[in-house]
């Protein structure tokens, strides 16, 4: 996914910033952060400690590093 974030200065002039999100599953991103060095690591399908789903809208992930 991208978008344009338009930041206008004060003087009018308008730069404009293209960003690209991307997006991994919870398998993903446990396995990167493993491979890194991080342990102690726990992924929640929301910010109260929710077990992950399909239908989970965001991930919160903790980990540790030694």
């Amino acid at each position: 996914m991208t978008f344009d974030a338009h930041n206008i200065l004060p003087e009018g002039a308008d730069r404009v910033f293209t960003n690209v999100l991307f997006f991994r599953d919870a398998c993903t991103i446990r396995a990167t952060l493993d491979d890194a060095g991080f342990d102690n690591i726990r992924i929640f399908g929301g910010w109260f400690g929710e077990s992950v789903t399909n239908s989970s809208r965001l991930l919160v992930v903790r980990a540790e590093r030694s």
